[in-house]
């Protein structure tokens, strides 16, 4: 679509509550969304979060957003994870599938006060993108009602992470956390897990976690099935969360 064509869906479309949508112009080609007032779920793929205006486009019609996907998105940084955070309060599920998280690594935002908590209805987060710790930390301690998480390997996950996230009481009511071939993560993290969140019933992946040796989950997934524990090691990769 060119903005022309945008421009005639909204017009006869007035009501739609669902857009997929591949930006392939720069600029103003979002601009008309901004006046679908029934929009719920919003898929964007290849643009820029803010030379392409997405957080305008939020600050417009994220009040109502149930499902917020970002593929191929550039211009990520800290400031665009907050401006999510406050202009869409009834997201559900939220996924960065291969995007770009740049600038701000260093700078953290987890203390930030916020004049209504974040992320209270989001239940499922995906989030296949390289990204620092002060990101991963950010989503999961101001998404206090989580229940599926999903990571990629290029997240940058490690124990330490595991521990600041426990440790300011989220992750309380997880039922899965999957996260793909982690360089860093240890059994220490394992047991957190399994300790601080009583609806875990998934942990997958574990296999391709580095810093676990194979005797090690053995050992775990023996106790598991001796104890008769309600949580599954050996279930498999989701690409759809």
């Amino acid at each position: 679509m060119n903005l022309e064509h945008l421009e005639l869906f909204v017009r006869f479309c007035p009501g739609a509550k669902h857009v997929n949508l591949y930006v392939d112009e720069d600029g103003h080609l979002l601009t008309p969304l901004t006046r679908l007032t029934c929009l719920q779920e919003l898929k964007l793929l290849a643009c820029n979060f803010y030379s392409d205006r997405v957080d305008r486009l939020l600050r417009e019609r994220g009040c109502e957003l149930t499902l917020l996907h970002l593929e191929h998105v550039d211009q990520l940084d800290m400031s665009a994870l907050c401006i999510i955070a406050e202009t869409c309060p009834l997201l559900r599920k939220l996924v960065f599938f291969s995007c770009d998280f740049v600038e701000n690594f260093g700078n953290s935002e987890n203390n930030r006060e916020f004049s209504t908590a974040p992320f209270l209805h989001l239940e499922s987060m995906v989030c296949v993108s390289e990204s620092a710790p002060n990101v991963i930390e950010f989503l999961l301690i101001h998404a206090l009602n989580l229940q599926y998480v999903q990571f990629g390997s290029t997240a940058w996950f490690n124990d330490a992470i595991v521990g600041n996230v426990l440790s300011r009481n989220a992750l309380k009511k997880v039922e899965e956390i999957r996260i793909l071939r982690s360089y860093e993560l240890s059994m220490q993290a394992v047991r957190s897990l399994i300790n601080e969140c009583p609806n875990l019933k998934v942990l997958a992946e574990m296999d391709g976690w580095e810093g676990i040796a194979e005797s090690e989950l053995r050992e775990l997934r023996a106790e598991i099935k001796q104890k008769n524990w309600d949580l599954d090691t050996f279930i498999s990769w989701s690409v759809t969360g």
